[in-house]
């Protein structure tokens, strides 16, 4: 399924900007068309919120290398609805921006979310910025700094895409291969050897393959083992001395490509089917969010960048937001923000960028 348009519920200003942005952009208006966007123009709030929609559109101008061909698609099927009622592109919560932004989440993942995986999921590449490291020796520790992604190509030939503020440890022995995860998240492409299980202690458990690609997140009070490629086991928590844990928690888990484990201190674990494609733009310095709060969107978004963002109302944060972004560049996220919600954003003396209602939160 590629890029859609659907009805819009509220026919606000923004709403009906949308419609004619798109519409503009795509193709010259015909004389009838043309005379009820002047007309559109000429009411109360149609200039500012067009002017908002055009900053939403030029957002694309800078993203240089990126198939738009989702973004022509949709702009084609703008045009084939010749109608008074006004249109909306695909967007969670109708947020003119997160609709245009949605049409790059379609581009690059081909369909929206929940749509079913093939058995051996077919994985994009990296970002080609993403810098290679030796790591020849048996043992030793590796980092990143908050931003900074790398890949460790290790002494057997395995490859460790370390994301934004993590650290590994490696410990490789002649019977078995062994990687820590200290901090953050971290794809494993594992070299085949049935000799030397290759395993990754993370969060209390351990994650043991052979020739596979997974990915290892932990953080927040969460683990998240996901299966790109081959099969993996998790291994039960160790109960603490002295105590017992429930039968269920004693129970290996069995991954298949496509599918992720969950995990935090309060929940039992937890298995689902995800796009493994969704879950490593990360490789490709983006983040998606469908539907989420910007809480949520802030707090991954600070992961990547040195100056965070901060919020300092509890109304901003639980607006919801949806689309696709580049990661360690703040500042063009609250630009966005501000287009999309009624949100202002200002630099702070603390380095910070503050996000705040602005004056259309009271309209």
């Amino acid at each position: 399924m590629g890029p859609r348009l659907v009805p819009d519920r509220a026919d606000t200003p923004l709403d009906r900007a949308a419609h004619w942005a798109v519409r503009d952009d795509a193709d010259s208006l015909d004389a009838a068309e043309q005379a009820e966007f002047d007309a559109w123009l000429t009411e109360p709030g149609s200039a500012d919120a067009y002017a908002r929609a055009r900053d939403a559109l030029d957002v694309f101008d800078d993203l240089d290398g990126v198939d738009l061909s989702g973004l022509e698609a949709l702009r084609k099927e703008a045009q084939a609805h010749r109608t008074r009622r006004p249109w909306l592109p695909w967007a969670a919560g109708g947020a003119i921006a997160a609709g245009i932004a949605g049409v790059l989440g379609f581009t690059l993942l081909g369909q929206p979310g929940g749509a079913p995986q093939p058995t051996t999921p077919q994985i994009a590449k990296a970002e080609p910025s993403i810098p290679e490291v030796a790591a020849p020796a048996a043992s030793g520790a590796y980092a990143t700094a908050i931003g900074e992604q790398r890949v460790l190509v290790l002494a057997d030939g395995s490859r460790v895409t370390m994301n934004t503020g993590s650290q590994i440890t490696v410990d490789f022995r002649p019977d078995r291969r062994i990687v820590r995860l200290v901090r953050g998240q971290a794809l494993f492409d594992v070299a085949h050897n049935p000799k030397r299980p290759f395993s990754v202690a993370a969060g209390g458990r351990v994650v043991t393959a052979l020739g596979t690609v997974f990915e290892v997140q932990i953080g927040r009070g969460q683990l998240h083992v996901t299966l790109m490629r081959g099969k993996v086991v998790i291994d039960p928590p160790r109960a603490a001395t002295g105590g017992t844990a429930a039968p269920a928690a004693q129970v290996p888990t069995y991954l298949t490509p496509g599918q992720q484990f969950t995990v935090t201190m309060r929940s039992a674990p937890e298995v689902h089917a995800v796009d493994v494609n969704r879950q490593l733009l990360w490789r490709q310095q983006l983040v998606e969010f469908d539907d989420a709060p910007v809480s949520q969107a802030v707090a991954e978004l600070n992961r990547y960048s040195l100056k965070p963002i901060v919020i300092s109302d509890a109304r901003v944060g639980q607006m919801r937001i949806s689309g696709v972004y580049k990661t360690g560049d703040p500042n063009a996220f609250a630009d966005l923000v501000s287009t999309m919600l009624p949100v202002a954003a200002r630099d702070t003396n603390r380095g910070e960028i503050e996000l705040y209602p602005s004056a259309r939160a009271a309209q």
